[in-house]
């Protein structure tokens, strides 16, 4: 219309006027809404692509978005399809959230169950050197009696560290220690015994009485 009337001197009458107006209001309405309606059908064309390209929830959240700007709705198969479709992707997210916090949960359990085999380790190996010091203590000062007791006081208190093979030679050491003092005493008294017979017998010191003595000194520092 406009270019009809470029150029030429008619002038439409105001009723002409009216009607044009009118007329090119409807165009420019039905152009409108014919190209809301297209990008409405492009919207769920892009909502139905992405649900059968299994997209992931922020793309169909996207779609969504763009289809309720124009308050037309969807059409309820593809509303149905796009619920089931976000609740699945829920229910997947919780799925994965509730492994990640099970994983995260036994990995701190791990490690404080390790820790806690580490200090009672550490614990165990400093009580086990502190009696193997105060046994060996004894053995160095030659205190057999000593050591023999501490060795039975372990039995009784640590039973687990008695079964120690460094424990069970100490223990056979000992043993054979203490048995070696008991019979050099019982050759000691054995020995005292026959110079007290001479003596009350009125026996003057020959080399057999004086081998004695020092066959007792002998056994009394051995025995020491």
């Amino acid at each position: 219309w406009d270019a009809l009337l470029q150029g030429r001197s008619f002038v439409p009458g105001p009723e002409l006027q009216s009607q044009v107006k009118e007329a090119k209001g409807w165009v420019q309405s039905e152009t409108l809404k014919r190209r809301k309606e297209a990008d409405y059908r492009k919207s769920l064309n892009e909502l139905e692509t992405a649900l059968e390209r299994n997209a992931d929830k922020a793309s169909l959240e996207r779609c969504l978005y763009q289809i309720g700007g124009f308050d037309r709705g969807i059409p309820q198969p593809l509303k149905e399809r796009a619920e089931r479709a976000l609740e699945a992707m829920t229910a997947r997210a919780a799925k994965r959230f509730k492994l990640v916090m099970t994983s995260v949960v036994a990995g701190a359990t791990i490690i404080l169950i390790l820790t806690g085999l580490l200090i009672y380790r550490s614990v165990r190996s400093n009580r086990y050197r502190a009696w193997i010091e105060r046994i060996e203590g004894s053995i160095q000062e030659n205190d057999w009696q000593s050591a023999g007791s501490l060795l039975e006081d372990l039995s009784q208190t640590e039973p687990a560290f008695y079964e120690e093979p460094e424990v069970k030679a100490m223990k056979e050491d000992v043993d054979k220690k203490l048995i070696e003092i008991a019979k050099k005493r019982g050759d000691f008294e054995e020995k005292m015994g026959q110079l007290e017979e001479n003596e009350k017998a009125g026996y003057r010191p020959s080399l057999p009485i004086e081998r004695l003595v020092d066959q007792a000194r002998k056994l009394t520092q051995d025995g020491d």
